[in-house]
């Protein structure tokens, strides 16, 4: 069941409806007349022209044609204005078209020099960041973990990284291989010792002590 209020709101809902009807009705009674009523003038005044002589008929009707010719004229002036008008909005829109497209490819163009600059700056960043990998003596697979702006601040957070590491992983000492000494090797490999290192010991066949071990061949005892 419908409450008070609702009941309330229905009535004024329908109160508003029918003085909106009565509105419309009114002012199309109201539109009526009047052009009713103008009808009745325009017919009166046909009626007076139709009564009057031929004089003021004739100058009546040059009157009426010189205002509809000079309607017409302003009529093709303005069809002209707006087609001016028209080619000039054309013109413009084209205008803006171009300059929207030139814009375009400057945008293109300067987000392919931003990428490019990208690319150097990350390869740049990546050479750094091996250098001071290598000299912090840090296994290069990690060398992207190191943070910082300049080579020596790399160097600072790659010792940082390689302290923090387990010894397992580290990277390994380089050897000291005659080939490779090392810093604190003093001298350089004699030609003896690289033939020796290359092909091993060599012995004299004809030497005393050899051709004992072998039991055969000719050797002297010297005197005392």
């Amino acid at each position: 069941m419908a409450t008070e209020e609702e009941l309330k709101a229905a009535e004024e809902a329908r109160k508003a409806a029918e003085a909106k009807t009565a509105a419309e009705t009114e002012a199309k009674k109201a539109a009526e007349e009047a052009a009713k009523k103008e009808a009745e003038k325009q017919a009166s005044f046909e009626k007076w022209l139709a009564e009057q002589p031929e004089s003021v008929r004739q100058l009546y009707n040059e009157h009426v044609t010189g205002l509809k010719t000079a309607l017409q004229s302003e009529r093709e002036k303005s069809k002209g204005v707006g087609d001016k008008l028209k080619k000039l909005a054309d013109l413009e829109k084209a205008e803006d078209e171009r300059k929207k497209a030139a814009m375009t490819e400057t945008e293109r163009l300067q987000a392919e020099l931003q990428e490019a600059k990208n690319k150097a700056a990350k390869f740049e960043r990546e050479s750094l960041q091996r250098q001071a990998a290598d000299k912090a003596g840090l296994p290069a697979a990690f060398a992207d973990r190191i943070r910082g702006e300049t080579l020596d601040d790399m160097v600072e957070d790659a010792k940082g990284l390689l302290e923090a590491m387990p010894k397992s992983e580290q990277k390994p000492k380089p050897s000291t291989t005659a080939t490779n000494p090392g810093a604190g090797h003093q001298g350089a490999e004699t030609d003896e010792q690289k033939r020796a290192r290359l092909f091993g010991v060599q012995v004299d066949p004809f030497a005393e002590d050899v051709l004992r071990q072998k039991g055969g061949g000719v050797y002297f005892i010297k005197e005392e």
